[in-house]
């Protein structure tokens, strides 16, 4: 019998011990071909790891798994299936006097297969931990999660000496599967667009099993797998989960396009463990950056916090509101909505990047919209992206532009501002792109509006007070002037004083004799008026001030306000100012001196 060849001694893997044993098993048994199989893995499944010959069509690999699990050897056909420790030489038209010597060598072939695996597992274990010193040599503890990312994929590549990898983390993570990010990459030709989706079942394996998953381009042209890395078109390729604390973190993936290439158990174990390491490292660089972040909100705040606070004015308050919260969320352009009097609508106050026909023409609803929605529940509304939210518009004009595919903006957030006094209106922000907030930004917008809504509150109470002070400052000095003199010129200087006082656009002071009809009248910007029309106006009269509708206002005017002078002893007459908008001037009771009591 022909002596083994020292080949198989000097074999250091066992895929070139299993070469070796081939040829000489095809030279001995003059077969055709034969084939050596070995079991890997935790569950035995059979690999071929050297090929000699021809016919090897012939064999499925059922006739070497029965001979491995029975022990002996079988044939069936042209094939004859020996088994040794976990391989199995199988052999196509073999002589029987070549298997019979075969068979003898059994036992000494087990032990150095044996050999050869236990000394390919050390250097495996060598393999492996000089990898992974190299990686923490190259990351050199950095928190910077970017560079954790690249560097993490630059060395899995160059470990397996493949061309290309990759390192992703999930953003979108479910029972049907996964979705990552940004993609950080080593060797790709192209940028990597709109992230990496995983399967339910790569899911299973990689998150749930915990193992790493191998392609190899000859063995899985037609399974599912091939068809997801089809964009990809590796010839081998490892991928293995990256986790932490028990939370799936994303997915480390190394190929090679090389023609021919495998991916071995070792190399599984190798990325594994390179995994794991980068792991740790990825989710240090996280924390530190949430960490980060949350420092640099919390001082981003308290810079806002400053700035609102250092103007008293309204429309300065609303002009910072906008431009702190621009600068804060990288917003394209925000605005300022104002509830209406009615109760029902909403209009711009104060706007920064949005186009002037849109300030003009944008008037929401309450409850309608993610403005109008803000405002009615009083708590944030978030479109990732407007058009496909079913959020609707809250305008007219906003649902044109929708409908016509023409709205400028995707991303869309509502921030409710409330005062004590109620609802104030809605701070809006508007992103070019989908909504870029995640649940940590939207948490820090919640904060800033709080803040807004205090900023605008001391400021309303501010301009309140000098109102008042300013309404009580002209009201005593008209009753001081009534109290001197109550001529037609005394008259008329009272109520240009009033109608400014109350911001009112015109204004009449009608004067009543012992039996209540008006004996004399001034006005101011308004024609005099008819007997009948004064007549309209006392019928107004009430117990204090009163708001006046449209209908009960005179011609041209849009609201109004009607007060009654005197007391209920001594009537003096009334007050009536009225302007062209739908809000009517406002007074306050106290603001009147006691030279024009009210009744």
């Amino acid at each position: 019998m022909t002596p083994l060849p020292p080949t198989l001694a000097a074999a250091q893997t066992a895929r070139a011990f299993a070469a070796a044993l081939a040829e000489y098993a095809c030279q001995v048994t003059a077969a055709h071909g034969v084939q050596v199989w070995v079991a890997e893995g935790a569950g035995g499944r059979l690999e071929t790891l050297a090929q000699e010959g021809r016919g090897l069509g012939l064999s499925d690999g059922t006739l070497a798994r029965r001979a491995l699990d029975g022990g002996q050897l079988l044939e069936e056909g042209m094939l004859a299936c020996l088994p040794f420790g976990c391989g199995v030489l199988e052999c196509v038209g073999a002589s029987p006097a070549g298997l019979t010597g075969l068979s003898a060598l059994a036992p000494l072939l087990t032990l150095a297969l044996e050999g050869v695996q236990a000394r390919e597992a050390r250097r495996g274990r060598g393999r492996v931990a000089e990898t992974v010193e190299a990686l923490v040599r190259r990351l050199g503890g950095s928190l910077d999660l970017a560079e954790v990312l690249t560097g993490t994929a630059q060395s899995a590549a160059q470990a397996l000496g493949f061309s290309r990898a990759f390192v992703a983390l999930f953003n979108e993570f479910g029972e049907d599967g996964a979705r990552t990010g940004d993609v950080f990459s080593h060797g790709f030709d192209e940028a990597f667009t709109g992230g990496v989706g995983v399967g339910p079942t790569s899911m299973e394996t990689l998150i749930r099993r915990g193992e790493a998953i191998r392609f190899e381009r000859a063995r899985d042209a037609d399974s599912p797998m091939a068809q997801g890395l089809l964009e990809l078109s590796p010839e081998a390729a490892v991928i293995a989960a990256l986790s932490a604390r028990g939370q799936a973190l994303g997915v480390l993936y190394v190929d090679s396009r090389t023609p021919g290439a495998t991916a071995s158990e070792d190399d599984a174990r190798l990325v594994l463990a390179l995994a794991e390491q980068a792991s740790l490292a990825i989710d240090n660089a996280r924390l530190y950056g949430i960490e980060t972040r949350k420092r640099a909100a919390a001082e981003a705040l308290r810079e806002a916090g400053a700035a609102l606070a250092g103007s008293l004015h309204l429309g300065d308050t609303l002009s910072r509101v906008l431009e702190r919260a621009m600068t804060l969320f990288r917003a394209d352009a925000a605005a300022v909505y104002e509830a209406q009097p009615d109760g029902r609508t909403l209009s711009i106050r104060s706007a920064v990047g949005l186009p002037s026909e849109y300030v003009l023409r944008v008037r929401a609803k309450m409850g309608a919209g993610v403005t109008g929605r803000a405002a009615q529940g009083r708590g944030a509304v978030a479109a990732h992206d407007l058009a496909t939210a079913h959020y609707g518009g809250g305008s007219r004009y906003t649902r044109q532009l929708l409908a016509q595919n023409r709205y400028p903006y995707k991303g869309v957030l509502g921030l409710p501002l409330v005062t004590r006094s109620g609802v104030f209106g809605t701070l809006t922000l508007y992103w070019e792109a989908p909504l870029p907030l995640d649940d940590d930004d939207l948490a820090l917008a919640d904060v800033f509006a709080a803040q807004a809504s205090l900023a605008v509150e001391n400021a309303r109470l501010y301009e309140e007070e000098l109102r008042r002070e300013r309404e009580a400052a002209v009201l005593l000095n008209v009753g001081r002037v009534l109290g001197d003199s109550q001529d037609d010129a005394a008259l008329a200087g009272a109520v240009r004083l009033t109608t400014l006082a109350l911001n009112a656009g015109r204004g009449l002071i009608a004067l009543t004799d012992d039996l209540g009809e008006v004996a004399r009248c001034a006005t101011f910007n308004l024609y005099p008026p008819t007997p009948e029309e004064l007549t309209a106006l006392k019928a107004q009269l009430g117990r204090g001030p009163r708001p006046l509708p449209r209908r009960a206002c005179l011609p041209v005017a849009g609201s109004g306000l009607i007060v009654p002078l005197g007391d209920e002893g001594r009537p003096l007459g009334f007050l009536y100012a009225d302007d062209p908008g739908p809000e009517a001037p406002a007074i306050t009771r106290c603001n009147w001196p006691a030279a024009w009591p009210i009744r």
